[in-house]
C-alpha cells in the first residue's frame, strides 16, 4: 500500500510519521493519533467557513474605510451609526 503524497508532505512538514503502512492494514502511530482530534476539528471549521462563505450574496464590494475620505469614515446612516457586532458560531 502507498501513502498519498498530500500524506507523505504533511508528515515531511510536521516532521513525524503520522500512518504506519503495511501491505495488509494502516495504523496510526502515537503522533498520529495525537494529531487526529485537532485535524478533525480544523477540518470541521474549514468546512464551516465555506459555508458561511456561500452564504454570502454575490457582487456586494464594501470599501476600505481608510480608502474613504475623511468625511465619508462616520456613516451618516443611522443604521451605522455603531460598529456592528460580529459573532461566529462555536
Amino acid at each position: 500500500m502507498t501513502q498519498h503524497p498530500l500524506g507523505r508532505q504533511l508528515e515531511s512538514e510536521l516532521g513525524v510519521q503520522l500512518v504506519d503502512l503495511t501491505n495488509r492494514s494502516v495504523t496510526l502511530t502515537p503522533a498520529g493519533v495525537a494529531f487526529l482530534p485537532d485535524a478533525r476539528r480544523n477540518l470541521q471549521l474549514a468546512e464551516g467557513a465555506a459555508m458561511t462563505v456561500k452564504r454570502v450574496p454575490a457582487g456586494i464590494s464594501v470599501p476600505s474605510w481608510s480608502a474613504l475620505p475623511p468625511r465619508r469614515r462616520t456613516p451618516s446612516c443611522p443604521d451605522f451609526s455603531h460598529e456592528p457586532a460580529i459573532s461566529f458560531p462555536t
